[in-house]
This record gives structure tokens, C-alpha cells and sequence, in this order.
């Protein structure tokens, strides 16, 4: 790979990545092989986080989908961007809700991750 094709939206694909196995307990390619994993990375989408997680609202797919979409472009500029359009939906999802998902199914580990949004109680 040349590195001049590495750039800031690659850092933000990865961090989409992250995000989606995070919430979903599930890499979002899998394969018997890594040249058929490779292939899906540059030719599908995976399946929508919500679609594994009934309880990940639909406005977390599509951030997370923008993320990571195949045109580097259609992507975030930068991190803070897409740091902004996390905080965005904590605040105004206002929600807590809690994720479970099976980890490890060989051990049938749980992993929970807690989402626990507030809006801060503005005092002036």
C-alpha cells in the first residue's frame, strides 16, 4: 500500500470499526480467508449495527456508517468531527441504555457496555 493513501479518514474508518465491534460484540467482516475479508472491506458494507442490536438506535448506524463508508471522501474530515457528532447524539438522545452482547460464544461471556447520557443542568 502506498502511504500517501493513508490519511486522516483512514484514522476515522478505524475508529468507525472500533465503534461497531464495541456495540456489537461482532467484527463487521468475517471470512474463512483474509484475501475474502479484504475483498468484503473493499466491497461491502457490513450488516447495520442495529440490525445485530435491536436496542442501537438507528441515528449510531448512521454515524457509524459514515464512518466508515468506502469513499474516503463521503467520511469525517477529522476526529473531532466525528467526536462532535457522537456528543451530538448522547445529547440529544438523552438515553441511557445498556448493550449486552455476546462476546466470546465458546465461553459464552457477556460484555456490557453502558451508554449513559445526561444533558448538564445549564445555570445561568
Amino acid at each position: 500500500m502506498d502511504s500517501s493513501a493513508v490519511t486522516p479518514q483512514s484514522d476515522i474508518y478505524s475508529l468507525g470499526i472500533t465503534l461497531y465491534e464495541l456495540l456489537t460484540g461482532e467484527l463487521p467482516f468475517m471470512s474463512d480467508s483474509i484475501s475474502q475479508i479484504v475483498l468484503k472491506i473493499l466491497s461491502e458494507m457490513p450488516e447495520k449495527p442495529s440490525k445485530i442490536n435491536p436496542e442501537i438506535p438507528k441515528e449510531l448506524d448512521d454515524i457509524i456508517f459514515k464512518a466508515i463508508n468506502k469513499k474516503a471522501s463521503e467520511r469525517y474530515l477529522s476526529a473531532l468531527d466525528f467526536a462532535n457528532d457522537l456528543k451530538k447524539f448522547i445529547i440529544d438522545f438523552d438515553t441511557n441504555f445498556i448493550i449486552q452482547n455476546n462476546v466470546n460464544n465458546s465461553h459464552k461471556n457477556q460484555q456490557t457496555i453502558l451508554i449513559n447520557s445526561y444533558k448538564e443542568e445549564k445555570t445561568r
